[in-house]
């Protein structure tokens, strides 16, 4: 009996899924098989799916729907929604425009923060004119999973072995089901709205910050992903038969690879945004002027003038002094993955372009910026095809201290340094080196590694602003320094 109404509940549950899916499209064909579809090139149908309709299905810890069997043959757990419900933040993305403090960004900008392209393309996404979208869900499962109501209406039919049959390339180029377990793709997703995309408009603004827009901190996607938190499982929790449905073997280093893919694809997104703004592409106006003085290292110019600024002048100047520098954080990342020395050129040629004069020189500045961008798309192919072993990942401890202490690391850098030691070292287990361990705590007390001060709470972040602009104001690298020290494994 219970079987029975299990059996019942997830028929109804699929029915009314597909009727939904239906209804908003204007009349679904649910009658077509996938295979059918996804050999006819049906053209992609972008659509904005409310956060309620995943939750139908993806809540069954909660209201189960499916045998027990079912779910452990999907490739997810189906309870992804309660996470997302209680603790995600992207889900307040829009709320932050519409507090008191992005009303008073928006006066001073001139414009209604709420409704402001500006604003909404990463406030509100994946589109402010997409069907279906309403901007006070901020961001929902499809703007990160993909747009689109052909996999949405495709995946709901778990019955179906042409959709169980579809690789992960096809259902991202026929049906619009973006491929997460792709660590370059994903890290693509995440930096459009945490570093900046030119194409989408999405460009954060000096004049955004002087209107009181927080800074964004240095980005890393393991780090942004656990703290996000995480609704999904990584490949080393998923069991071996979800595993095989992917096509992805296990992989002990995965966030380690994501740390360095990340820092690639930061460094990537920040050059791509030089490159548009440098050439006047810009496709949004207001935002093609140069110099935009976001684009530069923001602490060149705002720092203290007195206490631990004096390692300012210790580290000296990449290129010529007392012209501002471009942020240094991303390539010192970047340059940490397997193949990264060949970033050194391209990058020291961007930042040489960024000084010759005050501001730099922007046609130069555009031409070496894409340089650096074309340089980061080969190592993160690079990387997404290369193992990571025990081996490299404790080689990468004693790079990661190499790098601290070529270069004294202003504050963004030092923090992307602690972060991926703190990455490596959580994979590495047992294998850390013993030093290693007592060194990643205290970088994560000084530097404050968490993006979030409530990790089980989803609540906006302004409480959070003050103590991570005073952590910045009392940076004092000597300490750090110490710390990366204690890094590298014993010969």
């Amino acid at each position: 009996m219970i079987r029975s109404n299990l059996r019942q509940r997830s028929s109804l549950a699929a029915l009314l899924a597909l009727a939904a899916a239906g209804f908003v499209l204007g009349g679904a064909r649910s009658s077509v098989g996938v295979a059918e579809l996804s050999t006819r090139a049906e053209p992609l149908k972008p659509f904005v799916y409310r956060a309620s309709h995943c939750a139908a299905c993806h809540n069954q810890d909660r209201a189960a729907t499916y045998y027990p069997d079912e779910r452990a043959s999907m490739i997810c757990r189906m309870n992804e929604w309660a996470t997302f419900d209680a603790s995600d933040r992207h889900a307040l993305a829009h709320a932050a425009l519409t507090s008191e403090r992005g009303r008073v960004i928006g006066e001073r900008l001139g414009l209604d923060a709420a409704t402001a392209p500006a604003c909404l393309s990463c406030h509100a996404a994946p589109s402010t004119s997409l069907p279906g979208v309403r901007w006070s869900e901020g961001i929902t499962c499809v703007g990160c999973h993909g747009a689109y109501a052909n996999w949405v209406e495709a995946h709901a039919r778990v019955d179906d072995p042409a959709w169980r049959g579809l690789d992960r390339a096809a259902k991202e180029r026929d049906f619009g089901m973006a491929d997460l377990w792709s660590v370059g793709r994903r890290a693509a997703l995440c930096v459009s709205c945490h570093v900046g995309d030119p194409s989408q408009g999405r460009v954060l603004t000096h004049a955004m910050y002087a209107a009181g827009h927080p800074p964004l901190p240095a980005f890393d996607l393991s780090r942004y992903a656990q703290d996000e938190p995480r609704h999904w499982e990584r490949l080393s929790e998923k069991s071996a038969q979800r595993r095989e449905r992917l096509g992805l073997p296990a992989d002990p280093f995965e966030s380690t690879r994501e740390s360095l893919v990340g820092s690639l694809a930061a460094l990537k997104a920040m050059a791509e945004l030089a490159a548009a703004q440098a050439s006047g592409t810009l496709a949004t106006a207001g935002q093609e002027t140069w110099p935009d003085f976001a684009r530069f290292d923001c602490t060149a110019c705002h720092h203290g003038l007195r206490g631990s600024s004096t390692w300012r002048q210790e580290r000296g100047y990449r290129h010529a002094a007392g012209r501002p520098p471009l942020p240094e954080w991303p390539g010192v990342a970047a340059m940490l993955s397997p193949g990264g020395e060949a970033l050194g050129e391209p990058l020291d040629a961007w930042h040489a372009a960024a000084t010759v004069r005050p501001f730099g020189d922007p046609q130069a500045i555009a031409t070496t910026a894409r340089q650096v961008a074309a340089a980061c798309d080969r190592l993160i192919e690079r990387l997404e095809a290369e193992p990571i072993d025990r081996s490299a990942a404790r080689a990468l401890l004693t790079r990661i201290a190499q790098a601290a202490h070529q270069r004294i690391p202003d504050y963004d850098s030092a923090r992307t340094l602690a972060q991926m030691v703190h990455t490596v070292i959580v994979e590495l287990g047992q294998d850390a080196p013993p030093t290693a361990l007592s060194a990643r705590a205290e970088l994560d007390r000084i530097l404050g590694l968490s993006l979030r001060s409530e990790p089980t709470q989803k609540t906006l972040i302004g409480p959070d602003y003050a103590p991570r602009l005073e952590r910045a104001a009392e940076y004092d690298p000597s300490r750090i320094l110490q710390l990366f020290s204690q890094l590298a494994p014993a010969p």
